[in-house]
């Protein structure tokens, strides 16, 4: 469950920060840009962040499994040359 929660935080966290790289104007004008999302203006769906969110996530993911596949062969190789 801890981990569960863990990934839903990092999901949360690259939603919030792809949010506010993409559109500096949620800092000014939250609501005029909440109203353009709701009324699909440029052809957009509500969905669409998620999908940005869950591109990047899968990449962070990614990376963090080589990361780990990488420590875990070296950690096992410093245990093999004892």
């Amino acid at each position: 469950m801890v981990r569960l929660f863990k990934e839903l935080l990092i999901f949360a966290v690259i939603l919030v920060i792809l949010a506010f790289i993409q559109h500096q104007d949620l800092l000014t004008e939250p609501l005029k840009r909440w109203d353009m999302l709701m009324n699909k203006v440029n052809g957009t769906s509500i969905e669409h962040p998620f999908y940005w969110t869950l591109g990047a996530y899968m990449v962070l993911g990614a990376g963090r499994l080589i990361i780990v596949g990488i420590t875990s062969f070296f950690e096992a190789s410093k245990g093999s040359g004892k």
